[in-house]
């Protein structure tokens, strides 16, 4: 790695390492996270505020699944920080969301979010356990929701799944790990299928054989069809380049930077998120909303090696997360930096957006 040292004059935690880009081009890659709380006011609702000094935001090296024996298509508990670049703001939710009246069998929650003077919107129905079951006079029905405390925003809970068939797996592309994806022909009368806890408003379970809507919730596993698709194309070409150059070789021909970003789809912001943007969640945290603006913070760096400097810039916010049960928001702001320029020192600075 060229840059070998970095003065840290901001309140967060910093992390470089070292990346090869397409082309195997080598970058260094130097990150900043920062970290808000909830704070409860005396209405009804939680702040955003920034975090209290110690309170430092984790650095995550390698995506974490929540099921490390579940396999390739397993979800995500958290996404690592440490990829190349992402083009684009990655939003992400993640932990159990609770009702206003402590137990509930269904209810309804929102995130609103508002970034470069636009709106972007979620409401999603939240379910107590419920299946599908047979019977005479109704066919294939939805039972009535259980009674729940809580519920944990998880994929294996909303709309998807795998089956097997024949001698290979049948996976719902945009959620291989959900449930309710199965053919009705193979569906035993008899037996009880768990059927999708979380859903879209406006994409809701109505017949058994009909697919609804993934709601946006956690990140997204490289495997699954949303990512896999700006991957590129690993063929006989690709192939003969690991031979020749095996454990480096380079990323395919027609890849695309986006297979980088975690979120789900309708998550990804561009352009970036400038940092002041506003947020509100409601149905998420019992009986009070979580509302407030991200506190305008703007990471700046510059530096200097043998070839040159590198020129004042801001760092991209390219990732915020926010974790319901820690009652924290994080964000991650980075930048890519060429080895070409051998950037040996650099400096972060903090400044506020106007």
């Amino acid at each position: 790695m060229q840059l070998l040292h970095v003065d840290n004059y901001t309140p967060f935690v910093w992390f470089a390492f070292e990346k090869m880009g397409p082309g195997r081009r080598i970058h260094d890659v130097l990150i900043v996270k920062g970290a808000c709380r909830f704070t409860p006011s005396e209405r009804a609702w939680w702040h955003i505020v920034p975090a209290d000094d110690g309170d430092v935001a984790p650095i995550h090296m390698s995506d974490e699944p929540y099921d490390f024996d579940g396999g390739a298509y397993s979800s995500l508990r958290l996404t690592g920080d440490t990829v190349l670049y992402k083009p684009a703001t990655d939003f992400v939710i993640g932990g159990s969301a609770t009702p206003a009246r402590g137990r509930d069998r269904t209810w309804a929650a929102e995130i609103v979010v508002r970034s470069h003077g636009k709106e972007r919107r979620q409401v999603i129905l939240l379910h107590g356990e419920r299946r599908w079951q047979w019977s005479l006079l109704r066919g294939w029905h939805l039972s009535n929701p259980q009674s729940c405390e809580q519920i944990e925003l998880r994929y294996e809970l909303a709309y998807g799944g795998s089956y097997q068939q024949a001698d290979r797996w049948v996976r719902h592309d945009p959620n291989p790990v959900g449930r309710g994806f199965f053919p009705e022909q193979r569906m035993d009368r008899e037996v009880y299928y768990p059927a999708a806890r979380i859903e879209l408003i406006n994409s809701h379970l109505d017949a058994v054989h009909k697919p609804i809507a993934v709601p946006a919730l956690g990140p997204i596993p490289r495997t699954w069809a949303s990512r896999k698709r700006y991957a590129g194309t690993y063929g006989k070409q690709w192939e003969a380049d690991f031979k020749r150059n095996p454990g480096n070789a380079d990323y395919a021909a027609d890849f695309d930077p986006r297979f980088f970003q975690a979120a789900h789809p309708n998550w990804i912001f561009e352009p970036y998120w400038r940092g002041n943007e506003t947020i509100s969640l409601a149905g998420f945290s019992g009986d009070k909303a979580i509302v407030g603006q991200l506190p305008g913070w703007q990471p700046v760096a510059e530096g200097q090696g043998s070839k040159g400097a590198l020129q004042r810039q801001a760092m991209k916010l390219d990732t915020v997360q926010i974790d319901l049960d820690r009652q924290r928001l994080y964000l991650t702001w980075r930048i890519v930096i060429d080895q070409d320029k051998q950037i040996e020192q650099a400096k972060i600075h903090l400044e506020r957006l106007s």
